[in-house]
């Protein structure tokens, strides 16, 4: 089984591309990439972001193609928007089950997508995706709506809804409640995830977790199982979580 990641470089290996293929082989899954932009960065933050020319996407992508047939496909960091159009265009000359993490920050607040991005993942990669994976502050500027309670994320989903015919999980690791609770939606169905919030920090879940559920589907899982394999994962992975620099806690698959 094959699996594709479009996704920024982390150097650090804790997230980005990096994270997403360690991922793809902790589930028996050959990985593929596609590298949309460099980064330089450690544990206290990033430092640097260069795209890489969408010119260079567009040969990793077609180049693949020549050789490879991948199962899933999981995009992360796409930096510009000429390279969502880009990659957008090979998903529907290719199209292979998707899943969508809108990566628009990191998590110390450094802007990683340029702003036309919103709009690019609302009407070109929303509507590819089998799963679309944001956090709260990723739904909240995708929407419009600011979220304090539940029925702001119910609001928020349907927001989304209207952009996609895909499961939908907004994860809630960010939100300032005791333990996490990831809501997540789909045709005729809605449910929660939760987990136990741990004491410490740490670097790449969003990533880890929307991988995760690419190389379930394409083991041939179905997206809510994948989803439902993943949660477990990424929730063991952290809780045994040991790799740490700076207080941030890298998570090794």
């Amino acid at each position: 089984m094959v699996a594709l990641t479009i996704a920024g470089s982390d150097n650090t290996g804790g997230a980005g591309l990096q994270a997403d293929l360690r991922t793809f082989h902790a589930h028996g899954v050959y990985g593929l990439s596609v590298a949309t932009a460099i980064t330089a960065q450690n544990s206290t933050g990033v430092h640097s972001v260069f795209p890489v020319p969408p010119e260079q996407v567009q040969r990793q992508l077609s180049t693949l193609t020549d050789d490879f047939s991948p199962r899933a496909a999981k995009t992360g960091m796409l930096a510009s928007s000429k390279t969502a159009h880009i990659v957008a265009e090979w998903l529907r000359q290719h199209p292979v089950p998707l899943v969508v993490d809108p990566v628009l920050k990191a998590s110390d607040g450094t802007q990683l997508s340029e702003d036309s991005l919103l709009r690019d993942y609302t009407s070109l990669l929303f509507p590819l995706a089998t799963v679309i994976t944001p956090n709260i502050p990723e739904t909240e500027t995708l929407t419009g709506i600011s979220i304090s309670d539940e029925n702001d994320i119910h609001k928020a989903a349907a927001k989304l809804r209207a952009w996609t015919n895909g499961v939908i999980v907004i994860k809630g690791g960010h939100w300032n409640n005791a333990d996490p609770v990831d809501f997540v939606f789909s045709p005729g169905l809605h449910f929660q995830l939760s987990a136990k919030r741990h004491p410490y920090n740490v670097h790449g879940t969003g990533c880890i977790f929307a991988s995760a559920i690419a190389a379930g589907i394409a083991t041939g899982s179905s997206p809510i199982e994948s989803i439902l394999k993943a949660k477990h994962s990424i929730t063991r992975a952290i809780a045994e979580s040991s790799v740490t620099r700076g207080g941030m806690r890298y998570i090794p698959l």
